[in-house]
Parts: structure tokens; C-alpha cells; sequence
């Protein structure tokens, strides 16, 4: 998937990538959200500021289109003049990209929720075989005592 980058930081530890990957949506949504905002509200300058802070985030999950009209965004000096770059597509396409990753993210918790699930099945399989065990040691201990 291309949440392998974002993720590579948490080393195979599924709490860590969830965790990394809710951040990641949640700032990004709230960051693409202002700029919908500042872009309706003409704002420029503020506009330019999150380009610059989304562009790295969206390279991380390799949406490159998205990613280089930020890019472009980011260095625009002609409001009036931006034919060349779909901030409306980039903000809907930016924002698709979000909930494909709450969608993996998801995915991600569900798959976490299975494995914790199984890993306690086990721990207390193993507690109850250890009682068994113990109570058959006991028992023969008493019996070797003539208890």
C-alpha cells in the first residue's frame, strides 16, 4: 500500500501505525479543511502556508498529483492566475486521499482488534493449562506425601 513510507517510522508496531496513521488523517483533514476555507475566502498568503505544511504529507503516501499542485500552489504569486493549478480538484482529490486512509486505517484497527483478541485467548489458555498443571503437581506432591 502507499501508507508504507508514513508508517515505516512505528517498525511493524500495529498500535504505533494506527496511531501514526489517526494522526496523519486527522491533521491533514483539519489542514485541507482550512484551505477550502482560506481559498473561498481569497486568502493567498495563508493559503501558500498549508500547501507548504501538506505537500511533504501527501508525498509521504505518494499522491504525487495532489502533492505537486500544492507544490504549485505554494509558489503562486498570481492569484488570478491559476489556471495552471485545480485548487478546487486538488482540495476534493486531497480529500478522497483522506478517507482512503481512514478507510485502511480501519482496516488497520479491525486487523489489531483480531490479533489482540487472539493473543488474550491465548494468554488465558495458557493461565488455564498452567492451573491445571499446578493443581496436578500439587495433587501429586500430597500424594507422594501421603497426604
Amino acid at each position: 500500500n502507499n501508507y508504507q513510507n508514513l508508517l515505516s517510522f512505528a517498525c511493524g508496531d500495529k498500535e504505533a501505525e494506527i496511531e501514526i496513521l489517526t494522526s496523519f488523517v486527522k491533521e491533514s483533514k483539519k489542514e485541507v479543511d482550512e484551505l477550502s476555507e482560506k481559498y473561498s475566502a481569497k486568502e493567498v498568503d495563508r493559503c501558500k502556508e498549508i500547501a507548504h505544511k501538506l505537500r511533504p504529507l501527501f508525498l509521504s503516501i505518494e499522491e504525487t498529483t495532489i502533492a505537486s499542485n500544492l507544490g504549485k500552489l505554494e509558489v503562486t504569486n498570481n492569484w488570478d492566475n491559476t489556471e495552471y493549478i485545480d485548487i478546487k480538484n486538488t482540495i476534493e482529490d486531497a480529500l478522497a486521499a483522506l478517507d482512503k486512509a481512514e478507510q485502511y486505517l480501519k482496516r488497520l484497527k479491525g486487523e489489531w482488534a483480531c490479533f489482540a483478541l487472539k493473543k488474550v485467548s491465548i494468554l488465558l489458555l495458557s493461565a488455564k493449562t498452567f492451573w491445571k498443571f499446578s493443581q496436578t503437581i500439587f495433587c501429586r506432591t500430597a500424594d507422594m506425601l501421603g497426604e
